[in-house]
C-alpha cells in the first residue's frame, strides 16, 4: 500500500494521473465539468475527440447500463 502512496497524491513527474483539465472555472460555473479538454486516466491522456468517440458510441447504444459499463471499459482500456 504504500509504495501506491509514492505515486498517488500531487501532479509531479512518475506520478499516476487522474485528472480533469478543463478551460472555465467549475467554481463559477459547475456546467465547465462537463466539457472537459483532456482527462487523464491512470496517467493516460484522453483528448476532446477521444472523449467524443466515448459519448457517442454511449449515445448509440440503447441499455443505459450496456452504455455505461462500454464507457468505463473504453476509458480504461481502449488504447
Amino acid at each position: 500500500m504504500h509504495s501506491i502512496m509514492n505515486t498517488m497524491g500531487t501532479i509531479e513527474v512518475g506520478k499516476i494521473a487522474n485528472l480533469l483539465l478543463i478551460d472555465d472555472n467549475p467554481l463559477l460555473d459547475l456546467s465547465a465539468l462537463k466539457n472537459p479538454t483532456y482527462v487523464f486516466v491512470k496517467g493516460r491522456k484522453l483528448d476532446k475527440e477521444t472523449l467524443d468517440s466515448f459519448e457517442n458510441k454511449a449515445r448509440n447504444r440503447s441499455n443505459l447500463i450496456a452504455s455505461a459499463l462500454r464507457y468505463l471499459e473504453n476509458l480504461i482500456f481502449e488504447k
